[in-house]
């Protein structure tokens, strides 16, 4: 069985890992970050792996696509079917309905509300995913890195001591 949480936030992770590597990926968290700061309050809690479930059950190990991680209900037609896109930078989803258009090179699609699947404004589309354990949020993300970040200084330290002996 696949678990898409796991998926979604091993791929934030890496992303968050080298999110300050361009100017393009500063600016994209910038943003991100700000738009989290004003909305996340009224965001609803959602479970991924529930709507993932419902709205994307033929994709359990979604794809990148800039700094989101899609899955996609139906990933070779662009003219129907559901998206459930996953921010990786302020832990929110949108899910996402795909609109029938003549245009082959990208795909048109609206948000919808997962209550009643009525298209919604954007503001009123976004859920914050529901956090497993603390390393799940954003926030979480981030202790992870440093954590990781000072199990490395150690080991370098470590290595050096042991050349002095």
């Amino acid at each position: 069985m696949s678990d898409s949480k796991k998926t979604y936030h091993e791929n934030a992770l890496k992303f968050a890992e080298h999110a300050d590597e361009t100017e393009q990926d500063k600016r994209r968290v910038k943003i991100r970050k700000d738009r989290e700061r004003r909305y996340k309050g009224t965001w609803p809690l959602v479970d991924i792996e529930e709507v993932r479930k419902r709205y994307a059950p033929k994709d359990p190990h979604g794809h990148k696509q800039g700094y989101k991680w899609n899955f996609e209900d139906n990933p070779e037609d662009h003219n129907h079917g559901y998206i459930v896109s996953c921010d990786m930078i302020t832990g929110s989803l949108r899910v996402l309905r795909k609109i029938p258009h003549t245009k082959k090179s990208k795909t048109k699609r609206e948000a919808i509300h997962i209550e009643d699947n009525t298209v919604g404004k954007d503001e009123t589309t976004h859920y914050r995913i529901k956090k497993r354990n603390g390393n799940d949020t954003a926030k979480g993300i981030q202790r992870t890195l440093r954590r990781r970040k000072n199990k490395n200084k150690k080991k370098h330290g470590k290595t050096s001591n042991n050349d002095n002996q």
